[in-house]
């Protein structure tokens, strides 16, 4: 079983309202997919992420606003 590593990078449109871009690298290939919501973006994992998680991207991307990278295995994906 592998694992995936998963950026969650939230981006300032030039109107001032913020998109996400989630990132989700296994390997070489990267899948790449934008969302209006970070709640969207966070909602879109099968099977969902643990509270624990969420709280985490949460506080990263909208407290720091900072990209948030974490890892997850294929089961996941």
């Amino acid at each position: 079983m592998g694992s995936h590593k998963v950026t969650i990078t939230p981006l300032t449109e030039e109107d001032g309202t913020i998109s996400y871009d989630l990132a989700i690298s296994a390997g070489t290939r990267t899948t790449l997919k934008l969302y209006e919501t970070l709640e969207s973006a966070i909602d879109s994992f099968d099977p969902p992420l643990s509270a624990r998680v969420r709280s985490h991207i949460v506080e990263g991307v909208r407290g720091e606003g900072k990209p948030v990278v974490f890892c997850l295995e294929d089961s996941f994906t």
